[in-house]
C-alpha cells in the first residue's frame, strides 16, 4: 500500500488527468519517478505528482499500480542514511542538515524522512535540490504528538542553517508541525477530500 510522499519509479504510460504539459515527457525521461500525492484516484490507480526542472513545473495525474517498478519511502531514506552517499552532501545545505537532525528525529520514536526536492533527489539520484532549497520532512504519527514535544522539535529545527518544513501525517491527514507547536486552538488538516480546521486531528475517525 503506497502512502503520501512515497517515491515511485514507474514504467509505461501514465493515466493522465487532463492534458499533460509539454515538459512532462522530458521530465520522466530524465527521472522516471513520481511522488504519491493526497487525493482520490480511479480504481487500480495511484494519485501522483510529477516534478519538472523548475518550481512551477508540477503536474498532478495518476499511474496504474501495475506500472510501479520500485517504491522508496521517506522512512527508508532516513533509516539507511542515504544522504551520506550523495556527491553533493557538502554543497547542499538541505542535504547536510539531515546528518545533524537525524538523531533528534530518531529520538521521537516516530517514522520520518526527507520529502520534497531532497527526498526526490535521494531516491532518484537526479540532482534536484538547489543551494537555497528548504528541507522538507515528513513525520508519520499514528498516535498524538504532544504539543510540548512539537515545540521542542521546532526549537531544535529552527537552529539549523536551512529552513526546515515538517508535515505530520496523522491517520486523518496532514498537519504542519509549526501549527501543532503553536498555541492556536485549531489546526489546518489536509485530507483526501480537502482542507478543514480541527482542534485535534487524532480524534477524527
Amino acid at each position: 500500500m503506497n502512502t503520501v510522499h512515497d517515491l515511485l519509479r514507474i514504467g509505461g504510460a501514465l493515466e493522465e488527468h487532463g492534458d499533460a504539459p509539454a515538459w512532462v515527457e522530458g521530465a520522466l525521461r530524465r527521472a522516471p519517478w513520481v511522488v504519491v500525492r493526497r487525493g482520490p484516484s480511479p480504481p487500480s490507480c495511484i494519485a501522483v505528482g510529477i516534478r519538472g526542472s523548475t518550481r512551477d513545473q508540477r503536474f498532478a495525474t495518476f499511474v496504474r499500480a501495475e506500472r510501479v517498478l520500485q517504491c522508496i519511502t521517506p522512512e527508508h531514506l532516513a533509516t539507511h542514511r542515504v544522504w551520506r552517499a550523495s556527491h553533493r552532501l557538502r554543497r547542499i545545505a538541505a542535504l547536510s542538515a539531515l546528518e545533524a537532525i537525524a538523531p533528534v528525529l530518531d529520538g521521537t520514536g516516530l517514522g520520518w524522512g526527507p520529502a520534497g526536492s531532497v527526498g526526490f533527489e535521494l531516491a532518484s539520484g537526479v540532482d534536484t535540490a538547489r543551494e537555497g532549497s528548504d528541507l522538507d520532512l515528513v513525520i508519520r504519527a499514528q498516535t498524538p504528538l504532544p504539543r510540548p514535544q512539537a515545540r521542542a522539535l521546532v526549537a531544535v529545527l529552527s537552529r539549523q542553517p536551512v529552513a526546515v518544513d515538517v508535515r505530520i501525517e496523522t491517520p486523518a491527514g496532514a498537519i504542519a508541525l509549526a501549527e501543532l507547536a503553536s498555541s492556536a486552538p485549531t489546526i489546518l488538516l489536509r485530507t483526501h477530500e480537502g482542507v478543514r480546521l480541527v482542534s485535534d486531528p487524532w480524534s477524527i475517525a
